[in-house]
């Protein structure tokens, strides 16, 4: 009898601010969490962004002046840029064929921005995706949550 090689699926869960990668090896198995991938964001990036002020414009015409608003929030970069830093971490794993599969947990702001961040061959890898915020949750809820889309 002929043994089937096992499918390793990693399944990344995060927010904002916190992301943590946990490996199932099979149907029953449960989620374990990856060594190194787990992720906390620097809360003074966001900060460092932009200045206190808004910068100033003046009209085209007359001696109006206007504060400038950022095309994007510090939190939101906060945000891009720490779905990027995970991205970034998972990308050699998929090159070396650590996993076969991958899914995504993450609220839906942050879901997005993963998902746009991943390179196409990761992105290929993706099995499941779940719009829910589980970073506080262990890994058995994690594991019943995504149960209706994968089997862990």
């Amino acid at each position: 009898m002929s043994q089937m090689k096992k499918i390793v699926t990693w399944v990344l869960v995060a927010d904002a601010g916190a992301g943590q990668v946990y490996v199932n090896e099979g149907p029953g198995r449960g989620l374990a969490a990856v060594a190194g991938g787990t992720f906390e964001a620097d809360p003074s990036k966001g900060q460092d962004v932009f200045s206190d002020r808004e910068g100033r414009s003046f009209d085209r015409v007359g001696g109006g002046r206007h504060a400038m608003a950022p095309p994007t929030s510090a939190r939101e970069q906060g945000r891009e840029s720490f779905a990027k830093e995970m991205v970034h971490w998972l990308e050699a794993p998929a090159r070396a064929k650590a996993f076969d599969r991958l899914a995504l947990v993450a609220e839906p702001k942050t879901l997005g921005v993963l998902r746009d961040a991943l390179s196409p061959a990761t992105q290929k890898k993706v099995v499941a995706e779940l719009a829910k915020d589980l970073t506080k949750a262990g890994a058995p809820e994690i594991a019943r949550a995504l149960g209706d889309q994968i089997d862990v």
